[in-house]
């Protein structure tokens, strides 16, 4: 057996304490001889034996109750080979459900780890003083099934345990675990849970936290360990890209950003102030960012580029904090592609039409293009670049009508018009 918290076990001396306070009441009361008393004294030495054997037994039960509480302060931790003498058979599973989200990566400051590096030094060594499982499986959201772990040692240079720029889903987590827990009928289970308590990750509102209470109570082997970090940053600031759009005015480029900068923490101001910085293909540019409440959102920042720049990268850094992670955003931009419309006809006034319908310019960040085909070299047609068609002759067949049917499969638009002939 071992303990969470073993230097509790100090505590243990005591015990004594019952002890010392009979000898010191003994103490508090003189002995005087009184010649009326002899009598009574005699018939008192009858059940003497009887009452010393009473008072014992009261003061061993004082002992143990604070032995106990020291014991359960301390939080033992039984071995499997001490669970196995509690009853019951079959092998011994340990799942780990651990929270990889971007706020787990919060860094404490007097030991510069994060929280998911912390929480999983803690497990590691939970695990090697508990005993040996018969197995170790890691569930997480991000993982299409619970992976297997050779020891709990390895816990940290796993790939899978590493830092993610997602949210956790807990209860999709343990919904996993269970199924694999159900499945292989493990005797003993024991999950544990390492997370810091954000509640957008467990959805305490979500309908499924019934049916998961409801599969946990089946399982009479099942014990479920919380190994929680819920301390907040004094303030954290973070950044997200919502949207990236490139535009060409005139004989320049520019970009268009929508982006999000979010404010936490325990002692975060009314009012503060962040410095952003953006980079485009290499090039550098900043901007200073007021905010007046927990959440600034940008609308249409304009950051200018190369003409010639018709696809790139980018991403916006704020300062360093207490959590690195979500200090930087990422985004990518490409020029957009041609909507093209592809008009099937015989009528040349009508393609002329279609024409000046499908090139206006309903958004000035897309590209429009019409060609207009003869029903005859239907079969010429660039499926893979058109986006719509206007079919104005008779229906296709064979291997066109195939190709018209993928097309609208894959997302295409088709519009069809009567011929002049039926």
């Amino acid at each position: 057996m071992s303990f969470l918290q073993p230097w509790l076990l100090y505590g243990l001396p005591l015990m004594a304490l019952p002890v010392i306070i009979h000898l010191v009441n003994r103490q508090r009361h003189r002995t005087v001889d009184w010649a009326a008393m002899r009598f009574l004294l005699e018939a008192r030495r009858m059940s003497t034996g009887m009452a010393r054997l009473r008072q014992w037994l009261i003061l061993l039960v004082r002992m143990l109750i604070i032995a106990g509480i020291v014991m359960a302060i301390s939080r033992p931790l039984a071995g499997l080979w001490t669970g196995g003498l509690a009853g019951g058979t079959g092998s011994h599973v340990t799942c780990i459900l651990l929270d990889r989200s971007t706020s787990m990566e919060q860094q404490n400051i007097q030991s510069g780890q994060s929280k998911r590096a912390t929480a999983l030094a803690k497990l590691r060594d939970s695990l090697e003083k508990t005993g040996r499982s018969d197995r170790i499986l890691l569930v997480d959201g991000m993982l299409p099934r619970p992976v297997e772990v050779d020891s709990a040692s390895a816990l940290a240079d796993l790939p899978d345990t590493g830092p993610t720029s997602t949210a956790a889903n807990i209860p999709a987590m343990l919904e996993s675990a269970l199924d694999h827990l159900e499945a292989d009928q493990a005797g003993h289970a024991y999950l544990w849970v390492c997370t810091d308590l954000r509640a957008h990750d467990w959805d305490a509102g979500s309908g499924r936290w019934e049916s998961i209470r409801a599969r946990a109570s089946r399982m009479p082997g099942l014990r479920i360990f919380l190994l929680a970090y819920p301390a907040q940053a004094q303030e954290d600031f973070m950044v997200r890209v919502e949207r990236v759009q490139r535009n060409i005015q005139g004989a320049r480029a520019e970009l268009v950003l929508d982006l999000a900068i979010r404010r936490e923490g325990a002692q975060a101001q009314a009012q503060s102030e962040v410095q952003a910085e953006f980079v485009v293909n290499g090039t550098r540019s900043s901007q200073l960012f007021r905010m007046e409440s927990d959440e600034l959102k940008v609308q249409g920042h304009v950051v200018p580029i190369g003409l010639s720049q018709g696809s790139g990268w980018g991403r916006i850094s704020l300062p360093a904090d207490s959590n690195p992670r979500n200090n930087n955003a990422y985004f990518v931009y490409a020029a957009s592609p041609v909507q093209k419309t592809v008009v099937v006809s015989g009528d040349d006034r009508l393609a002329e039409l279609v024409r000046i319908t499908a090139s206006a310019p309903m958004d000035r960040s897309l590209q429009y293009a019409v060609e207009h085909i003869q029903p005859a070299q239907a079969a010429s047609i660039d499926w893979d670049t058109a986006a719509a068609l206007v079919w104005h002759a008779p229906l296709p067949d064979g291997l066109t009508a195939q190709q018209l049917r993928n097309f609208v499969e894959r997302g295409g638009s088709v519009l069809f018009l009567p011929p002049e002939r039926p």
